[in-house]
């Protein structure tokens, strides 16, 4: 395929974005904690965010403003400001661009902690009846009656029940199987888990199906003491992942004999936007998104 003309702006923007950045040590970032405090201009817009996010259990909201303007900034504001009644994640989509529910649900994982899941998983089994007493002193577990009590609770909530069983199974063996608890605390961790350990944990799948990460995200989240935030920086990835198609211009258009097709990048991006929108099923969940410009809002909402 031969080239005629090139985007040299986009081709720059690329290679800086690869990693090989001269830049990036002077700005802010999701992955390097950023102590500074805050300007008092922009005490008022902390606040308004504050708010919102207080008073919608749910939403999508977009924080504009020019590139260097300070938006990476306002995450590490937030999370220090809201730390004590939310799990606030930063998360890039050039890093979890691929496997988006797996690498999303590692990030939560990470801000999680272990202590935090144990507590998760030790509550639902409790709220699933698991723990009996015989002759109204001695404690004996009942996976069996946990199991069934939360499909029969949540099988019209999900709508894979076979990724909801595989989290029920794995939920209750982390809490009630002494023999299993290691390898079901594994699997929750997020660890890549091989036949032999997911023959013996009952389930079909780990977290690398989408399925299953999505629905132990939702479970984790719901059910977590503390309400989460999602920080998507650089939002208008998507919209450059749309318009790759239009950096170069070819001698050959294979549209010409095959139909329009959108590209791969394209096909890929819109995935990822309706994966997005997906999160919003998740209850307590609230998503942050950076854009520079009103007028890249008004294209996403066009997609």
């Amino acid at each position: 395929m031969m080239l005629l003309w090139e985007n040299k702006e986009q081709k720059l923007l690329r290679i800086l974005k690869s990693g090989i950045n001269p830049f990036r040590r002077f700005v802010a970032t999701g992955e390097i904690n950023e102590p500074l405090g805050v300007v008092d201009s922009r005490v008022e817009l902390l606040n308004n965010i504050d708010q919102v996010i207080k008073l919608n259990e749910n939403c999508i909201l977009p924080l504009i403003g020019d590139v260097g303007i300070g938006k990476t900034h306002v995450f590490w504001t937030l999370r220090r400001k809201l730390k004590k009644n939310f799990n606030v994640i930063h998360i890039s989509l050039d890093n979890i661009y691929k496997k988006f529910y797996y690498n999303l649900y590692s990030e939560f994982i990470d801000e999680l902690g272990v202590i935090s899941l144990r507590k998760i998983t030790n509550k639902l089994c409790h709220k699933w009846g698991a723990y009996k007493k015989r002759y109204g002193f001695f404690p004996i577990v009942d996976i069996k009656k946990a199991r069934n009590n939360a499909f029969n609770e949540w099988k019209y909530t999900y709508q894979d029940n076979s990724a909801l069983e595989d989290s029920i199974n794995v939920i209750t063996a982390h809490q009630l199987d002494p023999y299993k608890r290691l390898e079901a605390e594994n699997y929750i961790l997020g660890e890549l888990m091989n036949i032999r350990e997911l023959k013996m944990l009952n389930v079909e799948n780990d977290l690398r199906k989408k399925e299953n990460a999505f629905t132990m995200l939702k479970i984790l989240i719901e059910n977590s003491k503390l309400g989460t935030i999602i920080f998507i920086d650089d939002f208008e990835r998507i919209m450059s992942f749309l318009k790759s198609e239009e950096e170069n211009e070819t001698v050959f258009d294979s549209s010409w004999l095959y139909g329009a097709e959108d590209s791969p990048d394209s096909i890929a991006a819109k995935k990822v936007l309706k994966k997005i929108m997906g999160l919003l099923t998740i209850r307590g969940l609230r998503i942050l998104i950076t854009l520079n410009s009103i007028h890249s809002l008004e294209e996403i909402k066009d997609l």
